[in-house]
C-alpha cells in the first residue's frame, strides 16, 4: 500500500508538471473552481471533453458525462 501510494504522489507531480505547460492549462485551473473537482479531476475532463463549447448548456455536459439519469441531447 505503501508503494502504491507512493507511486500515486509521484504520478499526480508529474501530471501538475506537465499541465503547467498544456495549452488546455486555463481550463484545467478553471475547472478546479468547482467544489470537488482536483487536478487530476479536471485534467482527465479536459482532455476527454476537449471543446466545451459543442454543449449548449450544463445539462447537456452533465448527460454527456453520465452526471444525471438521463437527458436527451439536443444537437
Amino acid at each position: 500500500m505503501e508503494d502504491l501510494g507512493e507511486r500515486v504522489e509521484r504520478l499526480t507531480k508529474s501530471i501538475v508538471e506537465l499541465v503547467e505547460s498544456w495549452s488546455l492549462r486555463p481550463l484545467v485551473k478553471a475547472l478546479q473552481a468547482m467544489r470537488g473537482i482536483n487536478v487530476i479531476s479536471a485534467t482527465v475532463l479536459a482532455a476527454e471533453i476537449g471543446d466545451f463549447s459543442r454543449f449548449e448548456a450544463a445539462p447537456n455536459i452533465m448527460s454527456y458525462l453520465g452526471l444525471v439519469p438521463s437527458r436527451a441531447l439536443q444537437w
